[in-house]
């Protein structure tokens, strides 16, 4: 697809003034934080907590590895994820596990 020089130029500069993209040097670059916003607006409730739980889960994760064990979760982050995954409508398979007891989990896969 061709776009004329003048659509081109409207195109761009609605983008560069809308601020998703951005001028850097010589060139011009996806404003990316403007992106992820207007993305994260459009978001529900429960997707937005969900996405935090999750950078939560995934950090407590990398502290535990770098600690070697030593740095465990924190309660509340263990509680969140607890309360969210009591509302959110799991796959069978993961039904499962979750209903699971402690200490006789088999292997999902």
């Amino acid at each position: 697809m061709q776009l004329s020089p003048a659509a081109l130029s409207y195109a761009l500069n609605q983008l560069y003034e809308s601020r998703l993209l951005r001028e850097r040097d010589d060139a011009l670059e996806l404003a990316h934080d403007s992106l992820a916003a207007l993305i994260f607006r459009e978001r529900s409730d429960e997707q937005r907590k969900i996405s935090d739980l999750l950078i939560r889960l995934q950090n407590a994760q990398r502290e535990f590895a770098l600690s070697e064990g030593q740095e465990l979760p924190s309660r509340k982050l263990l509680l969140d994820t607890e309360e969210l995954l009591a509302v959110l409508p799991a796959q069978p398979r993961i039904a499962g596990i979750l209903r699971t007891k402690p200490g006789s989990m088999a292997a999902p896969f």
